[in-house]
């Protein structure tokens, strides 16, 4: 009973596969049939195919006697423009100035003029900082004389006394010196006499600039005596 009962089982599963490859084939060629057919596109040859171009209407050319003719115009010669003849310039005639005499008297009031002195009010006039710097300049120049000409005192020097000295002195206008004391005298008297002499050996400076304007100049002027 088993075996039959296998056999009637494989019978039907074999029926059943067959039963379903025939659906499967059906279904295939339906959907075949179904199907559009490929339409051929034929190809053109554009080389073949000739382009007509359109044809442009020709205009006939109007009629030339329906046009006026234009006269032709002369140009007129122009008048010929006969130059003026200059009139003759007349010369022209250089007066010469001729010289006055001149007066002997003339003379003698030009040189007595030039001979007079300028007077101070019309001097040119120095601004404050310029006066200040010339003046500063004169009493650098009367210092730098004084160190040229300073000496050491032989006894001072050996006793190595060291000390500076104030001296006042007036400078006149023309460079003279007068009143010389000594403003701050040192405690070496050595030194105090050594410094008075120097200034009367000096005698004199530079006149003092005129324009300045200074009669007498008073100046305090310190000595260094020091031992190197």
């Amino acid at each position: 009973m088993k075996r039959s009962r296998i056999i009637v089982n494989i019978f039907i599963f074999i029926a059943v596969m067959l039963v379903h490859v025939l659906v499967v084939l059906y279904t295939k060629t339906t959907q075949e049939r179904a199907l559009p057919q490929k339409t051929t596109v034929q190809k053109l040859n554009l080389k073949n195919v000739a382009i007509e171009k359109e044809s442009k209407p020709i205009l006939k050319p109007k009629n030339k006697s329906k046009h006026k003719a234009i006269p032709k115009v002369t140009p007129k010669p122009k008048a010929k423009i006969k130059p003026v003849k200059k009139q003759s310039e007349q010369p022209i005639v250089k007066e010469e100035i001729k010289p006055e005499p001149v007066v002997e008297e003339d003379i003698e009031q030009v040189v007595e003029q030039q001979s007079k002195p300028v007077p101070i009010a019309k001097q040119a006039q120095l601004l404050p900082d310029q006066e200040e710097l010339l003046k500063a300049n004169y009493i650098d120049s009367v210092k730098a004389i004084i160190e040229a000409n300073k000496y050491y005192p032989k006894n001072a020097k050996r006793r190595k006394q060291e000390d500076t000295v104030e001296i006042r002195f007036t400078i006149l206008a023309d460079g003279s010196v007068i009143n010389i004391e000594l403003d701050k005298p040192s405690r070496y008297q050595r030194l105090n006499k050594g410094t008075l002499t120097l200034l009367k050996k000096i005698g004199s400076f530079k006149p003092i600039p005129k324009v300045l304007r200074m009669k007498s100049w008073e100046i305090v002027v310190p000595i260094a005596y020091q031992l190197r």
